[in-house]
Formats: structure tokens, C-alpha cells, sequence
């Protein structure tokens, strides 16, 4: 067995490393499985209606999602709800992940459908088309990813359907050598995991 030494220095540093590092944790509601699609969180928000909230949707649709302890303690409101039957375990080696659905750009954002929505007319301003979609939705997780690991996001709406946080990305205008900043709007998931839920979410 390979024994590593460090000088107290070094020690040190490690230490100091480890505590300023968040710590996360993981809900679990016990009994049930986690949802990881978002047909799942639909599911589970139908069953409960059907239960008569015998479970409540949004202790269903938050279990195995993770957060810093910080913000589960000092930034939100846990327990869920009186007699909430969840709790918070230690997420260790978590691997944090960002999805952004390809839909999302092609389907919504780029569809002539929507471009009443002022919202979606923004990137066109910006000089994206939707042959961009696919280099947006990587560029847009990308940068979700570490901000998500490194705890630079904000708490949104929490609902039946889970907890949604606001992270800012920014991007290079096509058509002008500009650079443009805006909240996105990102579902938590299982095991680390956020999914875009709203490429553009305000300024």
C-alpha cells in the first residue's frame, strides 16, 4: 500500500480545502422511488391527487435530489410541510450533471410557433438561428454544471413538480461582438442531476 505524506502546510490547506468545500446533502422520502424523467414527477404529482396527498407531490418528487447543506438549512423551507416525513442524508462523491433538451431550443425557442413571445425573440436579436440549437443546449449545460457544483445559483419556485433553481450563463452574440448575460431556469433531479427547464428566465 502507497502511503502519501504531506508537511503540516500542506495539511493544513487540505483542511481548509475540506470545510470550505459545500457539503451536500440528499433528501429521501422513504417507500417510494425517486422520478427521474419528468413523465415520473408527473406521475407522482396524478398519484397523490388520486391519494388524496397521502404522500404529498412534492416530498415524492424531491426525493433523492441533492443540495448544499447551507441552503437545505438556511435558504429554504425543510421540512416540506407539518408531519413531513423526509429527511437528509450526506451525498457523497456526488457526480453533478446538466441536461439541456435539444428540444427545448429547437422545439420551443426557434419554433415560429412561439415567436410572440418575446422571450424567444431575444436570441433571434442576438443572431442565433436554430441551427444553433445543439451548440446552445451544450454551452447552456456547461456552464449550469459549474455553477450548480459551485453552489452560484438561486433558490426558485418549489412545487409539486420539485425545486427549481435560477443560474445565470452568459453567451456571445452571433451577430455582434457582444456578450449577453440572462437567468435560466434548471428542475432538480436525482443523484445531482438538472434538467432546463426555461433557456431564457429574465435578465
Amino acid at each position: 500500500m502507497k502511503v502519501q505524506t504531506v508537511s503540516f502546510e500542506q495539511a493544513g490547506v487540505l483542511a481548509k480545502q475540506f470545510f470550505e468545500s459545500p457539503q451536500w446533502g440528499r433528501f429521501v422520502h422513504e417507500g417510494t422511488k425517486p422520478a427521474y424523467t419528468n413523465r415520473e414527477k408527473q406521475e407522482n404529482v396524478e398519484w397523490a391527487k388520486v391519494n388524496n396527498n397521502k404522500h404529498c407531490a412534492v416530498c415524492l418528487n424531491m426525493n433523492g435530489c441533492c443540495l448544499p447543506v447551507d441552503v437545505i438549512e438556511n435558504k429554504m423551507k425543510f421540512p416540506f410541510h407539518e408531519n413531513c416525513h423526509c429527511y437528509v442524508v450526506p451525498a457523497n462523491n456526488l457526480e453533478i450533471t446538466a441536461e439541456s433538451p435539444l428540444p427545448k431550443f429547437e422545439g420551443y425557442v426557434f419554433n415560429p410557433e412561439y415567436m410572440h413571445n418575446g422571450k424567444n425573440e431575444l436570441f433571434w436579436e442576438w443572431g442565433f438561428v436554430k441551427e444553433d440549437s445543439a451548440s446552445l443546449c451544450a454551452e447552456l449545460a456547461n456552464q449550469a454544471q459549474k455553477s450548480y457544483a459551485d453552489v452560484d445559483f438561486k433558490l426558485g419556485k418549489l412545487d409539486a413538480y420539485g425545486q427549481r433553481i435560477d443560474i445565470r450563463v452568459k453567451l456571445q452574440r452571433r451577430n455582434k461582438f457582444e456578450e449577453v448575460s440572462f437567468i435560466s431556469g434548471w428542475m432538480l433531479y436525482p443523484d445531482g442531476k438538472i434538467i432546463l427547464a426555461t433557456p431564457y428566465g429574465g435578465k
